[in-house]
């Protein structure tokens, strides 16, 4: 199963970003309520417009605003422009104007913890494809929560995949619960790894290039399903993070993390099974001093789903290890 992985100034995918933020406090619809619209109780505030209301991600002018009394059905909400509909806030931040509601049932809907903790969420809504949605804006309503769209994508004029974040096990709950499924929380692997960096040869000269290779050993009883790449569009290999002393002082890193994703391939260790993959350290040091270096290097792993046709990383974790690299 080969996955392109987008990242970092490479990032091609289309994504439509509208004011969230990381670990916001949950943020709940606000304005008044449209004009001839039935309320419950006393009438909501007055709301001044403000001009950047239908920017992305605007911020709001500062005003205390009164929650809407008015109803609003559960469902997918297109942004409307300034002034359109009542102003709703989103969960990560930013205020925009509600929409019209779209009628549409999702082909499929899956809610994954994207982090180990399990505190952070995506929610991904597959919708019947057509030719206006890359143009606009959405929004989910669940209960007393709005979700602002994180990205959009399409499946080759079949599907269109819209995500929106979420922050917060409870509301990831009550999202799920709306749409029938169930949130798919993380869970460390149960196989343990034994894994070892060994250099290419016993000893190097000055400014030789410095060949390593890193061996994973699935040491448990299930096996452990992982993506290499995704990582590696760039001068060196980022699933590989490495750094050294030399005498006891740091040895600076003479190359680049910056990458721009790249392409990734899932594979499996079977239970006793090993993985291995060679990497030039030369791309982080230059290893012109005489010396026995001490380097402590690290691998990314993103779990996967044995024969998942599509999906994110179920864990996250870096195996590591020590070695020596000697030059005389």
């Amino acid at each position: 199963m080969q996955l392109q992985r987008l990242g970092g100034l490479g990032l091609m995918a289309l994504c439509l970003m509208v004011g969230c933020q990381d670990r916001a406090p949950e943020l709940k619809r606000v304005a008044p309520s449209p004009a001839g619209t039935e309320t419950s109780g006393a009438p909501a505030e007055s709301v001044p417009e403000s001009p950047g209301d239908e920017a992305a991600g605007a911020e709001g002018a500062g005003e205390e605003m009164s929650p809407s009394v008015a109803p609003v059905a559960n469902g997918l909400y297109r942004v409307g422009a300034a002034g359109e509909g009542p102003l709703v806030r989103c969960q990560g931040g930013g205020e925009q104007p509600q929409g019209a509601r779209f009628e549409v049932t999702p082909e499929a809907v899956v809610v994954r913890a994207v982090n180990n903790d399990n505190t952070l969420f995506h929610v991904t809504v597959d919708v019947p494809w057509a030719e206006d949605h890359a143009a606009l804006r959405w929004l989910m309503v669940v209960g007393e929560h709005v979700l602002c769209l994180e990205s959009l994508g399409g499946s080759q004029q079949r599907t269109t995949h819209l995500t929106f974040p979420i922050s917060g096990a409870a509301v990831a709950a009550e999202v799920a619960s709306h749409w029938g499924t169930q949130v798919q929380a993380r869970q460390a692997p149960r196989s343990p790894l034994l894994v070892t960096f060994s250099p290419g040869k016993a000893a190097y000269k000055p400014k030789e290039e410095v060949k390593v290779t890193l061996r994973i050993e699935n040491g448990g009883t299930e096996a452990v399903t992982f993506m290499k790449g995704g990582r590696n569009r760039g001068e060196r290999d980022n699933q590989f993070e490495f750094s050294a002393t030399l005498d006891g002082e740091p040895v600076e890193d003479v190359g680049s993390s910056m990458n721009f994703g790249g392409t990734g391939m899932l594979q499996t260790i079977a239970p006793g099974g090993v993985f291995t993959d060679e990497v030039s350290l030369s791309k982080w040091f230059a290893f012109a001093k005489k010396g026995r270096y001490v380097v402590h290097g690290r691998y990314v792993l993103e779990h996967y789903e044995r024969g998942a046709k599509r999906g994110g990383a179920v864990w996250e974790e870096w195996v590591a290890a020590d070695f020596e690299v000697v030059v005389r």
